[in-house]
């Protein structure tokens, strides 16, 4: 059981904004558990292709500063030319990274993160015209402060923190509670409630790339735990599938595209509630898998769901806009 799910209860059990559609939960869930779910392995071209400890250093520089990638005022989303593509959002950041480091740029060096400038920043981040990276003031901070607490807790690398933790997301030395307990920027808490978002997805991806290495980096011990993202993309999906339903005047402010609040009611629900969505419909597909001729087998995690759900965000044409945030979080 993901250790957070107790802290998100209180909005499960009452929600005044956004809803879950159990049956169409168990509709989507027939649909799904048809299909041959994959965990990624993270290998197109703006990632790193080593799976060795540089790997996750980058994982982990990627994963601090993985939010927020529509411009707030335009509503364009960050966009580069990378190796003879476009790439957006999420993408785009890890492209840029990549071409920092092809380029020279000691992005993987503690040190150099601790003492980074903001001019460094926009050229790690050029753009195509008029698609730019937004929030690089806050992300600038927080890469000072990946650099600072590496350099006092882990001797400047993530690796440190998996070996710490013992590749394991939870447990008091886990990755994710490590992670929120020591770097500011990664606590992922709206008052009472723990969402996590950066720091549980840091761990996906990792597992992603560790299935398919052929053994040279560990698996993460309790993965079944990792508990769903809440981001902009998974709920944009559920709701237009409609297993989240949305009150009439939120749903309109969303399509509006208008600026939910960071820690406003709504936000809290439509991230609530977009966990308790991805964990009901990963049960009700995990029940239909442990029937024959599935078995046990077939048992599927959030690292297969996840990625359904939101590569179905990144794809689709048809689907309206995401909720808008402006947050370090999602």
């Amino acid at each position: 059981m993901n250790p957070f799910y107790r802290s998100l209860e209180i909005i499960w059990e009452n929600p005044r904004l956004v809803f879950l559609n159990e049956k169409r939960a168990k509709e989507v869930a027939q649909e799904i558990t048809k299909e041959d779910l994959k965990i990624p392995s993270w290998r197109a071209p703006v990632f790193y292709q080593k799976d060795d400890e540089n790997f996750v250093q980058l994982l982990g520089v990627e994963n601090s500063i993985n939010f927020a990638f529509t411009d707030f005022e335009t509503k364009r989303k960050f966009k580069i030319e990378f190796k003879g593509q476009e790439w957006t959002g999420s993408f785009a950041m890890a492209g840029s990274l990549l071409r920092a480091i092809e380029e020279g740029i000691s992005i993987l060096d503690a040190e150099y993160l601790k003492n980074i400038r903001l001019k460094d920043i926009l050229h790690i981040f050029r753009s195509i015209p008029n698609y730019p990276m937004p929030m690089l003031k806050e992300r600038t901070e927080i890469f000072r402060e990946i650099g600072r607490v590496l350099l006092e807790k882990y001797n400047g690398s993530f690796w440190n923190l998996f070996e710490d933790a013992g590749f394991r997301a939870f447990g008091p030395y886990g990755i994710v509670h490590q992670l929120r307990r020591n770097f500011p920027s990664f606590n992922d808490v709206s008052d009472y409630l723990h969402f996590h978002k950066r720091s549980q997805l840091l761990v996906m991806v990792y597992q992603g790339r560790a299935l398919d290495s052929n053994g040279e980096l560990p698996l993460i011990g309790d993965i079944d735990d990792l508990g769903a993202i809440a981001d902009y993309e998974v709920p944009k999906v559920l709701e237009y599938l409609g297993i989240l339903e949305y009150d009439s005047h939120l749903k309109e402010k969303i399509l509006r595209q208008e600026i939910i609040l960071k820690d406003s009611p709504q936000e809290q629900e439509i991230r609530a509630m977009t966990i308790l969505a991805m964990k009901t419909l990963l049960e009700e597909i995990n029940k239909l898998r442990k029937s024959p001729p599935a078995g046990e087998a077939g048992k599927i995690n959030m690292c297969h769901l996840d990625y359904r759900i939101w590569k179905m965000g990144k794809d689709a044409t048809n689907l309206p806009p995401h909720h808008l945030t402006q947050t370090i979080f999602y």
